[in-house]
């Protein structure tokens, strides 16, 4: 007898029960309901109707199918990334997405690469700029090991109704918060499922849950998870015992969590020792022997945006990324443009212009 699947309780019922949308209203109000918690939940809300029988209109029928076509897209982005950059892997969003049955689409509103490091970071960027017209890069720099978090955006097939795309390059999904979390890499050989829901865990840095996100809890409950311990074990190695605890807790409010309810149990006593260790945390000292605030910063587990001073059109792929402090500020040249990594709020119109000469004369 087959065992029934956690998922299927993802329903028109239940999405309005957790979004608070009574029973009587029209689906408009859901829709709206949807669209207030985050861009891309109507867009589950609708699969989810379509799924269970609702008959949808022409505008609904376009969203769902804009979805898939972007959803589509990424997955031919990421086959070719992955002829630069064969060790590429899909985490979050397009990673989940293949939990969830044939009939269900999970909205994804982005494309986030895992890459080994920073070499491999700039390559993929690379491949992307040549595949896509690529409009904007933003870079951050993330922790003592000075790595680059790498965003690239372009036009979306219909701008004036969906966001522009977007790509997320790499070397940890696991960012923490800037403070007693900071960023980590994930343990080696790692289960795909066990990593799909440790990163999911990772997001509540960012944001709240939502429900979303519960419908990812449902979709990885269906998986073959690894035993209580391993997944407490690796969740605790990774700092993210309370987000863990936090999502299954807010998801089994609302639905059967299955096999992931003894995680939920056994993860509380782990999250209990992490968010201690966080409330005696304190920021290690600014190493004053490192030249200049960017790498100070970064060397305290602060991180570091950029300004872009140029973007290259064409990758110059035969340079390697490096940097150089300018001021208070480091320039990062890259094979995809040349940045301003700073810890100051603005950048003076002088240490802009500056850069910019500099890059010229270097160039000259």
């Amino acid at each position: 007898m087959t065992r029934p699947r956690k998922i299927d309780q993802l329903t028109l019922p239940l999405l309005r029960r957790i979004l608070g949308v009574a029973e009587e209203a029209q689906p408009h109000h859901l829709l709206e309901a949807a669209a207030a918690v985050r861009g891309t939940v109507p867009q589950l809300v609708l699969t989810v109707a379509r799924r269970t029988g609702a008959e949808l209109g022409p505008g609904s029928t376009g969203l769902l199918a804009r979805a898939a076509a972007r959803a589509e897209d990424y997955r031919d982005l990421v086959g070719e990334v992955r002829r630069t950059v064969p060790g590429a892997r899909v985490v979050k969003g397009s990673s989940l997405a293949r939990h969830y049955p044939g009939d269900l689409l999970r909205p994804v509103g982005d494309v986030d690469l895992l890459v080994a490091g920073a070499p491999d970071i700039w390559r993929a960027a690379a491949a992307i700029v040549r595949a896509r017209p690529v409009q904007d890069v933003a870079v951050v720099l993330h922790g003592p090991d000075r790595l680059p978090f790498v965003t690239l955006r372009w036009p979306p097939a219909d701008p004036w109704l969906d966001r522009p795309m977007k790509a997320e390059i790499f070397a940890t999904p696991l960012m923490g918060n800037a403070a007693a979390v900071g960023v980590r890499s994930l343990p080696a050989g790692l289960p795909s499922v066990l990593t799909d829901l440790l990163v999911l865990s990772e997001e509540r840095f960012q944001r709240p849950f939502n429900v979303k996100d519960f419908a990812d809890v449902l979709a990885l409950a269906d998986s073959e998870l690894p035993s209580v311990p391993d997944v407490v074990a690796a969740a605790a190695e990774c700092r993210l015992a309370p987000e863990l605890a936090e999502l299954l807790g807010a998801t089994a409010e609302h639905c059967d969590i299955g096999d992931l309810g003894p995680v939920a149990r056994v993860v509380a006593a782990a999250a209990g020792a992490e968010l201690g260790r966080r409330a005696v945390w304190s920021r290690p000292p600014i190493d004053r022997s490192l030249p200049g605030p960017v790498w100070r910063w970064l060397a305290a587990g602060v991180p570091v945006p950029s300004v872009p001073l140029r973007i290259h059109d064409v990758p110059a792929e035969q340079t390697p990324a490096r940097t150089e402090v300018f001021g208070d500020h480091v320039i990062l040249r890259t094979p995809v443009g040349d940045f301003l990594a700073t810890v100051h709020e603005t950048v003076s119109a002088d240490d802009y212009e500056g850069a910019i000469r500099h890059l010229a004369a270097a160039a000259g």
